[in-house]
């Protein structure tokens, strides 16, 4: 079986700065039973679902990720690589926990949804879907039917103390494979309270605390801990932030796995090729929104 999730994408800015979208159909939860494997249904179920998008969905692009092992299959049915770039730094957590102060004019909180909803959407659109190509673009009933599912318990706004529902920024992290990688991250670009440096330290703190209480099997014997987040949030942090993270020996950690596919013919009004969209402005999707 597998599935199609109609999502919709950032494709860049026109003249006024606006981002601009597209209708794009994202392929995920392809499986076959062990017994039928290895017998090409998962070459056909993909063709239906090509067709389908052609026929029957508006959309200009479909997308997956896929392990590069995989990469050959979705290549013959017209899907490319689109690099992602991501870093990875060392970060001593204790260093962390001892200079990242909250300052007392906020404070830190699990996000609220609906309440925070319109907020967040906001937030999230000027400091992702304007800044980077095939961003997924969230709406309010997005926010609320499955980020607020699929991120509960995880997912940390920023508000100042005075109202407690002013929102700043937020975070979510994730705990894969050693690493502390930073699932979603947002701030306001506008704010002049807080930079969007202190609000990432503040929040990595908090978040990082919440995985360790309860939770011994994650805390690091010697303090040192892997984090890794997309190449451009580092490269914006690198400049003004020291807070335990060593900057110096950051290293590459790009993700290669999400391929995209034009839907419509190069001769409509739709066609769309991400990889050259890719060359003006950094690619990008949120592993929060990943299916």
């Amino acid at each position: 079986s597998t599935r199609i999730f109609q999502r919709t994408v950032s494709i860049g800015t026109c003249q006024s700065g606006e981002s601009q979208t597209a209708e794009a159909g994202g392929i995920g939860e392809v499986c076959t039973a062990v017994s039928y494997r290895r017998r090409g249904l998962a070459n056909v179920l993909l063709k239906d679902a090509i067709k389908i998008m052609q026929d029957d969905l508006s959309v200009s692009l479909s997308l997956l990720h896929a392990d590069s092992s995989f990469f050959p299959v979705y290549e013959k049915q017209g899907y490319s690589c689109t690099l992602s770039r991501w870093s990875t730094v060392n970060l001593n957590v204790r260093s962390l926990f001892q200079s990242a102060t909250l300052s007392s004019k906020f404070c830190i909180r699990d996000a609220q949804f609906p309440n925070d909803t319109e907020q967040l959407q906001a937030l999230h659109k000027a400091y992702s879907e304007d800044q980077f190509v095939g961003c997924i673009v969230r709406s309010k009933e997005y926010w609320n039917s499955y980020l607020s599912k699929e991120l509960d318990g995880t997912f940390f706004v920023l508000v100042d103390s005075a109202s407690n529902d002013r929102v700043l920024a937020w975070i979510s992290l994730r705990f894969k494979n050693g690493k502390y990688i930073v699932r979603d991250f947002g701030a306001d670009f506008n704010g002049e309270e807080v930079t969007s440096v202190s609000s990432f330290v503040w929040l990595l703190k908090y978040a990082l605390s919440k995985f360790f209480t309860g939770n011994e099997s994650v805390i690091p014997d010697d303090d040192t801990a892997t984090l890794q987040l997309p190449t451009v949030l580092c490269d914006a942090l690198n400049i003004n932030c020291e807070c335990g993270i060593d900057w110096s020996d950051s290293a590459p950690a790009d993700d290669s796995g999400w391929m995209w596919r034009k839907i419509a013919n190069g001769e409509e009004p739709g066609y769309i090729d991400m990889n050259e969209l890719a060359k003006q402005m950094p690619h990008l999707i949120w592993p929060a929104d990943s299916f």
